[in-house]
């Protein structure tokens, strides 16, 4: 079975990575990319073509959207079916100011489409919205012998060790929240911001230290290197953090948003928390 992944460009974000592990398992897998960024023929050991590219191509057995920016070119593909990769309410993502794309991204799911949800919450979300549809629960799950890396403890009157993880440039991310939590503390605290792109915004948000671009072992040493992994989003479709911070035995700090739902429970395996 071959297997197209529409995507709007090749980024290191949290999403596109959960994209790539998903067609690392197939047999058959092309990342095709739908901007007019020049993605080279091989990336990550996986096979990449420009939507262009793809007319030349015979049909793929499935053509998945994962952004609605890309559900257009489902139909510009030749396809036996049509799927979209639900790893949030992109809808969400956008603020009262930004109807255009608001209302563009709630248009997609009146597609005739399949849905594949990441997430429990997002999956029950399609059947509420359309009932009866052809909705699948995929989450993605994490890779147990990574993140199973003994944590480094704290050495006595080292302040408490913060982790926030997220894109400062994303507003739902509640970094600028994250970080002004932390220094409101009485207790003395350090915060560490992991980021997929540490650029201006990053380096300007007032952490202690700066951190982008790791690989999963690279997160996961930096899970063991803290106290508590802090989550102030407004919205998560799964929160991979989370659960990779759990792995490493990180406690997490979280609002009680999207993802978190089912995941993190008050007082058992972490803190939920409100604005």
């Amino acid at each position: 079975m071959r297997v197209a992944f529409l995507v709007a460009e090749l980024g290191r974000s949290g999403g596109m990575e959960v994209i790539r592990e998903y067609a690392r398992r197939l047999d058959d897998a092309v990342l095709v990319v739908c901007s007019g960024e020049p993605p080279s023929a091989v990336e990550g050991g996986l096979t990449v073509r420009r939507l262009a590219e793809m007319e030349d191509e015979p049909p793929v057995d499935v053509a998945i959207a994962t952004w609605w920016t890309t559900t257009e070119a489902l139909w510009k593909l030749r396809a036996g079916r049509r799927a979209v990769l639900l790893q949030g309410q992109d809808f969400a993502y956008y603020r009262d100011d930004e109807p255009s794309d608001r209302l563009g991204a709630q248009a997609v799911f009146d597609l005739p489409v399949d849905w594949l949800a990441v997430s429990p919450h997002l999956a029950r979300f399609v059947e509420l919205l359309r009932p009866g549809a052809s909705a699948h629960l995929v989450p993605p799950g994490i890779d147990k012998t990574v993140f199973s890396i003994a944590p480094v403890r704290r050495a006595a009157g080292e302040p408490l060790r913060v982790l926030v993880e997220g894109q400062p440039t994303l507003w739902f991310k509640g970094i600028t929240e994250s970080i002004a939590a932390v220094r409101g503390m009485s207790l003395p605290a350090s915060v560490t911001l992991a980021a997929a792109e540490p650029g201006p915004a990053a380096r300007d948000s007032g952490a202690d230290r700066v951190i982008g671009g790791l690989d999963s072992e690279g997160m996961a040493a930096l899970y063991a290197e803290h106290d508590v992994l802090l989550k102030l989003s407004r919205f998560e479709g799964l929160g991979l953090p989370v659960l990779e911070g759990f792995h490493t035995g990180l406690p997490c700090v979280v609002t009680p948003f999207g993802g978190m739902d089912g995941v993190v429970e008050h007082g058992i395996n972490g803190l939920v928390v409100g604005f």
